[in-house]
């Protein structure tokens, strides 16, 4: 086993272009990991294509043309690097959970699923150490708890060793440069899926990467499931939305990632106080 650390380098979520500035059809979120040495050699071929021009997915199509997309493609496809993209049917998410805000939400939902697929498929290679790179667009503070929630995980902090602090990249950086080629290519294939349509060329080039790159999209029967789920989880945990969208209301607070952490925090202390005969 190599002694080499991983690099997970993350992309941001991306919408439909013609839709991005309101959000109204997908989100899409790519990971990829993979030894130093294999990042090294995809970063060089991809470097040699983009001649260190900064690369961004929804533009060097029409800048450079498609043949160069699809080089950068096949340099992905060919780096034996492991990927997972997922994106989301926002339609039916916000159809499903209305009263979630769907731009925050639905990039924590994408972030959370691909990242769970792609620490199984770190752990089915036998690799112990991760490091986590993400592009900075996001923010650090809904990052840095999404992290560590997921590096708290038993099954996962037992498997590996994670590094304390998340890094923060942007677009200059190659290695978010190939992420974000797969997150458009996820979207991509989402709206080819959804308009019954043939995928483009280069998601049909990752997807033959001898199975290394996966694809999973979140659409109706997904949200079904999954809203079922969460309404048992409500009558197991007593932490039902109503009351705290009351609550965030009385205390004039956001709907967000660190109010619904605080939220079950209070909860948890509302429920010693009522066992020891106290209120808030």
């Amino acid at each position: 086993m190599t002694s080499e650390r991983l690099v997970l380098a993350m992309a941001s979520v991306f919408g439909d272009e013609s839709a991005d500035e309101k959000a109204q059809i997908v989100f899409a979120v790519a990971a990829l990991v993979g030894l130093d040495s294999q990042w090294e050699t995809a970063v060089g071929e991809w470097l040699k294509i983009t001649k260190g021009e900064e690369f961004h997915a929804n533009e060097w199509g029409s800048r450079h043309g498609r043949d160069s997309y699809n080089e950068l493609a096949h340099v992905v496809a060919a780096s034996g690097l492991r990927g997972q993209g997922v994106a989301i049917d926002l339609a039916e998410f916000r159809a499903s959970f209305p009263g979630l805000k769907t731009t925050d939400y639905a990039y924590h939902k994408c972030f959370i699923e691909v990242v769970d697929r792609l620490v199984d498929v770190s752990k089915k290679q036998g690799y112990k150490a991760l490091k986590f790179t993400f592009d900075g667009r996001q923010g650090s503070g809904t990052t840095g708890l999404l992290y560590d929630s997921i590096t708290a995980q038993k099954e996962w902090a037992d498997a590996f060793s994670f590094a304390d602090e998340i890094s923060f990249g942007n677009r200059k950086n190659p290695r978010i440069q190939i992420a974000d080629m797969v997150a458009r290519e996820t979207m991509r294939g989402f709206l080819c899926a959804l308009g019954n349509v043939a995928p483009k060329e280069p998601f049909r080039i990752l997807g033959r990467a001898d199975e290394r790159i996966w694809f999973t999209f979140l659409v109706e029967d997904y949200f079904s499931q999954w809203r079922d789920g969460l309404r048992e989880l409500e009558k197991k945990t007593g932490l039902y939305a109503e009351e705290y969208f009351a609550w965030i209301k009385r205390k004039s607070m956001q709907d967000n990632l660190n109010s619904r952490i605080r939220y079950m925090i209070w909860h948890d202390a509302q429920a010693l106080r009522s066992r020891n005969g106290k209120k808030e």
